[in-house]
């Protein structure tokens, strides 16, 4: 798999749910990037800063490596965790939820 961006595209606008501000965003789930670098992009697109602003994931209790293996493209998946402040679902079919709490 490569480090290159992914290009993590953003699939809804920011709505309110349950008082918490949500975006979801999506990455092509058959391409060798990285769902890791989609994670930090999609974060980083939600807070409206540079992805180089961000922690590593493995610096926040996220193992990088276990979350790829997870990640085949084909099998049905989720996971959620906590990263910089907000509240990440990754789903194996390519999205990934970002929500802060207001």
């Amino acid at each position: 798999m490569s480090h290159e961006t992914t290009n993590t595209k953003p699939t809804s606008k920011p709505v309110l749910q349950d008082g918490a501000r949500v975006q979801y965003f999506s990455y092509d789930p058959t391409s060798d990037m990285w769902v890791t670098v989609a994670v930090v992009e999609a974060v980083a697109a939600a807070k409206g800063v540079d992805m180089n602003e961000l922690p590593p994931l493995y610096e926040t209790g996220i193992d990088p490596d276990a979350l790829e293996e997870l990640f085949d493209g084909e099998t049905p998946w989720s996971f959620s965790f906590s990263y910089a402040g907000r509240s990440i679902l990754v789903e194996g079919d390519g999205t990934v939820r970002v929500e802060s709490s207001n």
